[in-house]
Parts: structure tokens; C-alpha cells; sequence
């Protein structure tokens, strides 16, 4: 996912709307995890207060908050951020 809300301002109701479409249910009933990028205030704004989910950037990814997940939601810059990093982490292994 790209974006859970259009245009410049954050709007709660638009993100809990998206992220309902993206795990077909609706957030409250279930425990989401969304890796957002920190730089992505409006995503952080917009789905901070939604409850059942628990909002961290792709730094802050740990095992705990996986499985204590329902659902797990990347947005594409999170997930991006998330795989750069876990292939330096690789190279540097070898």
C-alpha cells in the first residue's frame, strides 16, 4: 500500500477505510501491525488513534509485535526501506 490517505491532510475515517479493504476486516476487532516510514506524517496522523492498531516504522520492526499481530500492513516505502536494510544486514554476514 502507498498511501492510506489522498491529499495533504489527515483523515482518520479515510484510513481505517483503507486499511479495512486491505485486511478485510475492520481494524478494532483484530490486532494490526502497520510499518509506516517515519517520514510519512500523514499515515502516522491519520491511523495513530485507530484502535487495534499499532503503528512503528521499519526500524522498530520486532519479532514481538509480529506475532502478536492479526495483520501485518507495510506501507511500499516501509516495506522498501525495510528490505534495503535487511540486504546490507545479509552482505554484511558473508
Amino acid at each position: 500500500m502507498s498511501a492510506f490517505v489522498d491529499g495533504d491532510q489527515p483523515r482518520t475515517k479515510d484510513a481505517h477505510a483503507a486499511l479495512a479493504a486491505v485486511i478485510g476486516t475492520a481494524p478494532g476487532g483484530t490486532h494490526v501491525l502497520v510499518v509506516a516510514d517515519r517520514a510519512d506524517q500523514l499515515t502516522w496522523k491519520s491511523l495513530r488513534n485507530l484502535a487495534g492498531v499499532h503503528l512503528i516504522a521499519s526500524g522498530q520492526l520486532n519479532t514481538y509485535d509480529v506475532l502478536v499481530s492479526d495483520h501485518v500492513v507495510f506501507t511500499e516505502d516501509s516495506l522498501a526501506a525495510f528490505v534495503a536494510r535487511a540486504g546490507k544486514q545479509r552482505e554484511g554476514q558473508q
